[in-house]
């Protein structure tokens, strides 16, 4: 630490147990929405993370941190999509 910053605050196992617990329902939202067609090429992924990461320097730099919030679990549910399309088999 240097001299005058201010030390970073412990991120606490329910806070991260919080947030995954969203990403998950969110997850399980969407596919309730959109259905469970897994993404069929990493290009595809790319192109909907790129799209998710795009909003979200858009939210950070409106300084939204309700935005930042939501497009991170956005992005965040985008990967772990894509990870499971692998997974699964989705994309050949």
């Amino acid at each position: 630490m240097t001299r005058g910053s201010t030390p970073r605050p412990i991120v606490a196992d329910a806070t991260i147990d919080g947030a995954i617990r969203h990403c998950h329902d969110e997850l399980k939202r969407r596919m309730a929405m959109k259905g469970r067609g897994a993404f069929i090429s990493p290009h595809e992924a790319l192109g909907a993370i790129t799209e998710e990461h795009k909003e979200l320097i858009d939210a950070v730099q409106s300084n939204a941190l309700g935005s930042v919030y939501a497009e991170l679990t956005d992005l965040a549910v985008g990967a772990i999509f894509a990870m499971a399309s692998i997974r699964q088999g989705g994309m050949d």
